[in-house]
């Protein structure tokens, strides 16, 4: 009976033509038109001049508005890998250094558990912690800016200017550094 009322042929069913599907509803198909949106692919190409940033949909040498080179979808996502395990290497090895010489460096004169000391002064062994510090802030704005390559396939420009600006730091602390460590 159901497949009398849908035209189908219960013996022969090949021979007789299938019902047309029903088409979704309107906002399932607006769902998969925010779905399929340029915010949510990668390009095919991204400028990497600052001033610029245009993104393709197809591969691209050079960039159709200001004419410099444009990065393939690959080479963006290798840049963006390099740039996370950089700065994970940077945060992670500056925050374990400072960990390591943070009781010495604040106490100074007093020996540590293997029975060496620093011999500099207090102003100076926290100079030199903030200075591991501000390397493994860039070292995080650079892991942040490389996970934000690697999953959106762009640049963050503000990610970007924030990993300058903890450059900026950096030295201005090294400047620092050095007029309190005498030679």
């Amino acid at each position: 009976m159901v497949c009398a009322e849908l035209g189908i042929d219960p013996v022969n069913r090949a021979s007789t033509p299938r019902p047309k599907v029903l088409a979704r509803p309107a906002h399932w198909q607006a769902g998969a038109a925010v779905a399929q949106s340029q915010a949510m692919t990668k390009p095919a190409a991204v400028c990497f001049s600052l001033a610029c940033g245009h993104t393709a949909e197809a591969p691209a040498t050079a960039c159709p508005r200001c004419g410099k080179p444009m990065r393939s979808a690959r080479q963006v996502a290798v840049l963006g890998a390099i740039s996370l395990v950089i700065g994970l290497l940077l945060a992670v090895g500056m925050a374990v250094i400072a960990w390591r010489l943070a009781p010495g460096m604040l106490n100074p004169g007093v020996p540590d558990a293997e029975g060496s000391r620093f011999t500099g002064t207090a102003a100076q062994g926290r100079q030199a912690l903030v200075l591991f510090a501000c390397v493994a802030a860039v070292g995080v704005f650079s892991a942040l800016g490389g996970g934000w390559q690697l999953a959106t396939g762009r640049r963050s420009r503000a990610l970007l200017v924030l990993m300058l600006l903890a450059l900026v730091v950096v030295a201005l602390n090294v400047w620092r550094t050095f007029q309190l460590f005498p030679s």
